[in-house]
């Protein structure tokens, strides 16, 4: 997706790492603004599940947003399916 300015299309994105046998896999979940390439919001976490990923967004709108996201034009998309 493609925007013409910062904070109107932000990309979700979610990898798995390796952190080692003491600790095992975790989880990385990013928010990218698609104009500037820049993480807006973040979360690491053991688990994968949907309470981890809405971490990043939120994140992404306090800090992005000041006037909230209702009032903001933002588009948020996933290759992750649910």
């Amino acid at each position: 997706m493609e925007a013409a300015e910062p904070d109107q299309v932000w990309q979700l994105d979610m990898t798995k790492i390796w952190a080692g046998p003491a600790v095992g896999w975790a989880y990385l979940v990013c928010v990218i603004d698609c104009r500037t390439r820049e993480i807006v919001g973040w979360n690491l976490s053991h688990r994968c599940r949907t309470d981890d990923a809405l971490v990043p967004v939120e994140q992404a709108v306090l800090s992005r947003l000041p006037e909230g996201s209702r009032q903001a034009s933002v588009t948020l998309s996933t290759d992750n399916g649910t």
